[in-house]
C-alpha cells in the first residue's frame, strides 16, 4: 500500500488518477508513475490569495508570523469572523509579557469585523460582546458589521484600508483574518467528485466514491456523527489528526467509523477559551459569571445541548467533549437546572 500525505501541484506534489481498472496511478514530478490499492490524499488548505497581500505591510501569514513588523505601528486587522484572539492578541503581547494598556508592541490596533460582535456566529452575542470588551480594555479597537473593499498604499507599502461604508483606517500594518480554501485543484482531470466548495465528500470510513481512495482532513466534506452524518468541512488539526487515524485502519480493512468530537482552544490575555461540539443553535444559556469572565455557554438546539463554550471553568468542555464522544448529550432543562453541571460530568 502506498500512503500519500501531501497531494499539491503547487508544491510539486503527486497528482492523483482513477484508473477503470480499480487500481490508482500516483504521477510525481520527475518520478515515474506507481500503481498502487490504497491511496489517502490529505494536501490541507491554502491560502485565498488575498489582492496587495503582498504589499509591505500587509500579511497574509499566520499569527506567528504576523508579530515582527508592528512594534509602534498602526495596525489593522480584518477578520471574517474568525478567531480574532491569536491574531490580535499575537501582535500586542506574549502571555508572559501581558502588556498595561495594549501598546507595549503597537502603537494601535483596529479590528474591522462583518458581525455585530466578534465570535458572534460561533459564540453568540453576549459571549462576542464580552470577549470584545476584554479586548477593548487592553486599547483595541473594533469596526463591526464592516467589510473591507480596499488596500491603500503608499510608496508600495500599505497604509491603510477602504471600508464599504466609504471610510479609511489608517494603518502600517494590516493583517487578513479570510479564511482559507482546500487544495483540492489537483482534481481537475480525476474522477473523485468535489463539492460546491471544492471539498471531497467521504463517507464514514473517509474512503471516496472511487473505491480505494481515502481523504482526510481540510480538504474532505465528512459525515458528522454527533449531527446524524451532516455532512461538513473543519480546518482544525485535531480533527485532521482524527481522520489520519480513522483513515490508516480503514486502508487496513478494519472498518471504523470516523468519530470526531470538534475541539478548539485559544488563549486570550492569559485566559484559556474551550469550545467544543458543533451544530447551529436557537439558544445560549450561560452558567456561571460571564462578567468576570468564569462561565460555561451552553449552545442549544430544541432540547439538546449540541455545542459548549467555557472559560475559566475547566475541565468543562473537555467532560462534554467525552460524552459527545459516547454518544449521549446534556439537555436544555439539565442546564438550566444547573449552570455548572459540566463540571460534574462523570463519562
Amino acid at each position: 500500500m502506498s500512503l500519500l500525505t501531501r497531494v499539491s501541484r503547487a508544491a510539486g506534489g503527486a497528482l492523483l488518477r482513477a484508473t477503470a481498472a480499480g487500481r490508482h496511478r500516483c504521477s510525481k514530478a520527475q518520478h515515474h508513475p506507481q500503481r498502487v490499492h490504497r491511496r489517502l490524499a490529505c494536501a490541507g488548505a491554502g491560502k485565498m490569495g488575498v489582492a496587495g497581500s503582498c504589499r509591505r505591510g500587509n500579511t497574509d501569514q499566520d499569527s506567528d508570523g504576523g508579530g515582527s513588523p508592528v512594534s509602534g505601528r498602526k495596525m489593522s486587522t480584518h477578520s471574517n469572523n474568525g478567531c480574532i484572539g491569536d491574531l490580535v492578541e499575537g501582535v500586542i503581547c506574549q502571555e508572559d509579557d501581558l502588556p498595561k494598556d495594549g501598546n507595549d508592541r503597537a502603537a494601535s490596533v483596529t479590528v474591522i469585523g462583518n458581525t455585530s460582535v466578534p465570535f458572534e456566529y460561533s459564540l453568540g452575542h453576549d459571549v462576542g460582546q464580552r470577549i470584545q470588551e476584554m479586548f477593548e480594555e487592553k486599547g483595541v479597537k473594533f469596526i463591526a458589521k464592516s467589510g473591507v473593499v480596499g488596500i491603500s498604499e503608499d510608496e508600495g507599502k500599505a497604509s491603510g484600508v477602504t471600508l464599504d461604508s466609504g471610510e479609511t483606517v489608517e494603518a502600517d500594518v494590516v493583517v487578513l483574518g479570510v479564511g482559507v480554501v482546500p487544495n483540492t485543484e489537483f482534481l481537475e482531470t480525476s474522477s473523485i467528485p468535489r463539492n460546491q466548495r471544492g471539498y471531497i465528500p467521504v463517507n464514514e470510513h473517509l474512503e471516496t466514491s472511487i473505491p480505494g481512495v481515502f481523504c482526510g482532513g481540510d480538504i474532505a466534506a465528512f459525515p458528522l456523527f454527533i449531527e446524524g452524518g451532516e455532512e461538513v468541512s473543519i480546518g482544525h488539526w485535531q480533527v485532521a489528526l482524527g481522520h489520519g487515524h480513522t483513515a490508516a485502519l480503514n486502508m487496513t480493512g478494519q472498518n471504523v467509523a470516523v468519530k470526531s468530537v470538534p475541539f478548539f482552544w485559544t488563549v486570550l490575555y492569559g485566559k484559556s477559551l474551550r469550545y467544543t461540539g458543533y451544530g447551529k443553535y436557537d439558544n445560549v444559556i450561560i452558567g456561571g459569571d460571564l462578567e468576570n469572565l468564569s462561565f460555561i455557554a451552553y449552545y442549544c438546539r430544541g432540547d439538546k445541548v449540541v455545542s459548549l463554550a467555557s472559560l475559566g471553568k475547566d475541565p468543562a468542555a473537555a467532560n462534554y467533549a467525552e460524552m459527545l464522544q459516547q454518544g449521549k448529550f446534556l439537555t436544555k432543562q439539565q442546564v438550566v437546572d444547573d449552570g455548572e453541571i459540566a463540571l460534574k460530568l462523570k463519562c
